[in-house]
């Protein structure tokens, strides 16, 4: 798909980008919060190809008096053309408050 002709314009000029996101925040309990994201990223360039990217996040975190412990994590994927790539992400955080 051709979006125009990019005869005479600077680099970067003849591309076309589309952006979304969406997020819910939620309670779960008294003392834990939920958190899950997801953007979509849509890229057509004439030069180098058309690539989709897909990211979805999520958040956890809870309080215990003191404590409070937090587990994230992300997905990512990136389609460039015929490939693909995706990458995983988990992270858990405790803390102790004194």
């Amino acid at each position: 798909m051709k979006i125009y002709d990019p005869q005479g314009l600077l680099p970067g000029h003849d591309q076309l980008t589309s952006d979304a996101s969406l997020a819910l925040s939620r309670p779960v309990l008294q003392f834990m919060q939920m958190t899950l994201m997801l953007d979509m990223s849509d890229i057509r360039d004439n030069k180098q190809g058309n690539t989709d990217l897909l990211f979805f996040r999520s958040n956890l975190s809870a309080r215990f008096n003191k404590l409070t412990i937090t587990l994230n994590g992300q997905s990512s994927w990136r389609f460039f053309g015929s490939s693909l790539s995706r990458d995983d992400y988990v992270r858990l955080d405790v803390v102790r408050y004194f």
